[in-house]
């Protein structure tokens, strides 16, 4: 492999991981606002419960479309360097393809207990009503 493929392919993987890094510090993020803003909305859950849950609406949705966007920014990263391995050396392929399949478990993974924990808030928020 050339020095040039290689240097690119390097660029490539350290965008990538870079990517990468940035949205795990953002679901990091995501999940830390989402513990917080859980504990104040049980907090005040009885007395605030319609303005608590449009509160949680629409930080829910903001933080999903978040997420999704997120995954987009890595997906454009991964799809980026599997062009440019490509054109290095096949052997690098075959490892790259299962990279990114793990990353992208990896994001489902997240996508999913996120909305475990949407869900969870809703049946908090259910329960309360039931109780009022």
């Amino acid at each position: 492999m050339s020095d040039n493929a290689t240097n690119a392919a390097r660029d490539a993987a350290n965008a990538t991981t870079e990517a990468m890094r940035a949205a795990a510090e953002t679901g990091r993020r995501t999940v830390e606002n989402m513990q917080s803003i859980g504990q104040v909305g049980r907090e005040y859950l009885g007395e605030y419960n319609d303005a608590s849950r449009k509160l949680f609406d629409a930080w829910a949705t903001g933080a999903e479309a978040t997420m999704r966007a997120a995954f987009d920014v890595q997906n454009s990263a991964l799809n980026t360097s599997m062009e440019l391995l490509q054109t290095g050396a096949n052997s690098n392929r075959t490892l790259a393809h299962q990279w990114a399949d793990v990353a992208r478990q990896a994001q489902q993974a997240a996508l999913e207990a996120f909305q475990a924990n949407v869900r969870a808030a809703e049946n908090l928020t259910a329960g309360a009503n039931a109780n009022e």
